[in-house]
């Protein structure tokens, strides 16, 4: 198949970008490095996509296999690219409406990946990534991401619309890893982090909208409604699930009806009547 090809094709070995620190830097040489290292990057991506293929197909030994490629290939490159000054985008003042233009280094492209190739690991092993990790992955997020999506609607760049989901995906595992008792022991700057996420996912769905984009909002503004319930909040799960239920109401409406998307509305009818059942007693 064509990630099978693209894995197995030959590659030159990667080479710092700049060559020898005395040594001339021809526009050529330059090119012909850039090209190799995005050559490595996407037999990266190539690798985390079939990591991802075989969790979602319970291949945990196979997933984790491609999980640990990856993040290989992407330590190597992350090595051999000249450093990117970052600024967070929260003590920068930088204009709301720039940030949604983004375009991005290569070495900020392989962070990236290092996130998406962090979060599926843990998915699969079961493994949370350590408090450094975390922290790395979140100060990176911030030098591309505003701390709210705020009221633009305007269409983002590829890369910002992928760190968007990153983030959504990131706080997904950790009320999940909070759930089993295993928390990170990392303060968030931002308070409720988990409903500062939703609000990114379902901005996502309207700036965007490829099905992942749905699933994913759909999947955590669930999943934290639950959360909040059983953390004695109900009239946070009560808001979260009027908005869930207006999406997917709308999206039956627009995108005609399938019986995944009738299920998930019915669930959260379900599951806001016995909320508000539970505020009225």
């Amino acid at each position: 198949d064509q990630y099978s090809h693209l894995i197995e094709a030959p590659l030159e070995p990667l080479a710092p970008m700049g060559i020898a620190a005395d040594s001339p830097k021809s526009d050529e040489a330059i090119g012909d490095s850039e090209t190799n290292s995005l050559a490595w990057l996407e037999r990266a991506k190539c690798h985390l996509r079939l990591g991802d293929l075989n969790r979602l197909l319970n291949e945990s030994g196979a997933s984790t296999r491609h999980f640990q490629l990856a993040d290989r290939m992407l330590d190597a490159l992350v090595n051999q690219l000249p450093p990117v000054q970052s600024v967070s985008l929260r003590k920068s003042g930088v204009n709301r409406v720039l940030w949604l233009r983004h375009q991005p280094s290569l070495l900020e492209l392989v962070q990236l990946e290092q996130i998406n190739v962090a979060i599926g690991y843990a998915l699969t092993t079961g493994n949370a990534p350590t408090t450094a990790m975390f922290q790395r992955a979140r100060r990176r997020l911030a030098t591309w991401l505003p701390e709210h999506p705020g009221g633009n609607e305007s269409t983002p760049t590829e890369f910002v619309a992928r760190a968007v989901a990153a983030r959504v995906r990131m706080e997904c595992l950790v009320q999940r890893l909070n759930e089993e008792g295993r928390p990170l022991n990392s303060k968030s700057e931002i308070n409720d982090p988990a409903g500062v996420a939703i609000q990114w996912a379902h901005w996502l769905t309207r700036v965007r909208g490829k099905p992942n984009d749905y699933q994913l909002y759909e999947t955590i503004a669930a999943e934290q409604a639950d959360r909040y319930a059983k953390n004695g909040k109900p009239h946070r799960a009560i808001s979260t699930l009027d908005q869930l239920i207006g999406h997917l109401e709308t999206r039956l409406q627009t995108d005609g009806e399938r019986s995944d998307w009738i299920q998930s509305l019915a669930y959260a009818r379900m599951n806001r009547a016995g909320i508000q059942a539970q505020i009225d007693n």
